[in-house]
């Protein structure tokens, strides 16, 4: 016998009617509760074909309890079902008003019209509650990460996503035993944080939130010191202030020189002037900026000093001699002439 008969044997059956029951498993439908449930009939089998692509009777059934008939033009929904059930032309039921008793197991048996079972689809209605709007917590770790967590107070088998600055992260969630879902992130500054919950029947999105574990500075304070080579050492610092950067004007222009960091932060820096006018330091970080009162320095020796104090005694005397030249003149010119 040739290998292909039985198949072709097989295949002469079917086109002679002996039909092939199709049967497809769990399809499953979500809702909320009393919502609206759609059990939809995406195929028609080939047994239904002599009725224009629809087959004669449709009966639903959930579990071992009869639903509803489709017959032709007549759709009938059983007892209990009548006020909520509706039947479609290709034999989909729609049933409205869900209760808590309605989720389960449902069947649906396709017979054509000589009364023959050409298929089974089956269906699954699983009810859900919606998510609720989420909360976002954030705390600070020893390690300089940031944890952030985000949980809602309802919603069905939660699925949570996350975005910063518009674009998604990978990071994936660790959960807590009350479903909150937390991640770790290595940078300590986070802007336009973003969690997204969702289920099969809802999503609802967080506010958006910035968050940071740094501290901003404080006022800085500024000291210097008059060196033996004639330079000055000038020097910043601040209290508190995560990461600092500083910077330094004088007489509103900016100064080039580099710090000089000692082990506590301080930034120091040397000029060769031995006048400084308007010195400002300002310190910043990434959430913060902040500046010293201006003030001005003076490393003049002391031999500078003496010969600064002789040209003013000098000059002092010009002046008073002058003016009283001046006074001897005036009241000789006012006398009265004998």
């Amino acid at each position: 016998m040739p290998p292909l008969y039985p198949l072709c044997l097989l295949l002469s059956f079917l086109a002679q009617g002996f039909l092939a029951q199709v049967e497809q498993r769990n399809v499953t439908v979500y809702v909320s509760l009393g919502g609206q449930a759609e059990f939809i009939l995406h195929m028609t089998p080939s047994g239904c074909r002599e009725t224009e692509g629809i087959c004669y009777v449709y009966t639903w059934n959930k579990n071992i309890k009869s639903i509803a008939k489709f017959k032709g033009q007549n759709r009938t929904c059983r007892n209990d079902y009548q006020n909520r059930c509706k039947g479609y032309k290709n034999g989909s039921l729609l049933l409205s008003n869900i209760s808590t008793e309605d989720s389960g197991y449902y069947h649906v048996d396709l017979h054509n019209i000589t009364g023959v079972l050409v298929a089974k689809f089956w269906f699954l209605l699983q009810i859900q509650d919606p998510v609720s709007k989420p909360m976002v917590n954030y705390s600070c770790l020893e390690d300089g990460k940031i944890q952030v967590s985000c949980s809602v107070q309802n919603g069905t088998d939660p699925k949570y996503s996350w975005t910063k600055e518009g674009i998604s992260l990978m990071e994936n969630c660790t959960y807590s035993q009350n479903g909150i879902c937390t991640i770790l992130m290595t940078s300590q500054v986070l802007r336009e944080v973003i969690c997204i919950v969702k289920n099969q029947i809802s999503e609802n999105i967080s506010h958006s939130i910035n968050v940071s574990c740094l501290d901003p500075v404080s006022k800085p304070m500024v000291n210097y010191s008059c060196l033996e080579d004639g330079k000055i050492q000038v020097s910043c610092s601040v209290q508190n202030g995560t990461d600092p950067k500083y910077s330094w004007t004088k007489e509103g222009m900016s100064l080039m020189e580099n710090c000089t960091y000692s082990q506590n932060g301080i930034c120091t820096i040397l000029m060769t002037s031995q006048v400084l006018r308007e010195v400002i330091c300002i310190v910043k970080n990434q959430i913060s900026e902040n500046i010293s009162h201006s003030i001005n320095v003076s490393c003049l020796g002391p031999e500078c000093l003496n010969h600064c104090i002789m040209k003013s005694a000098i000059g002092g005397s010009v002046v008073f001699l002058v003016t009283g030249l001046a006074l001897i003149l005036g009241c000789l010119c006012t006398m009265p002439k004998e």
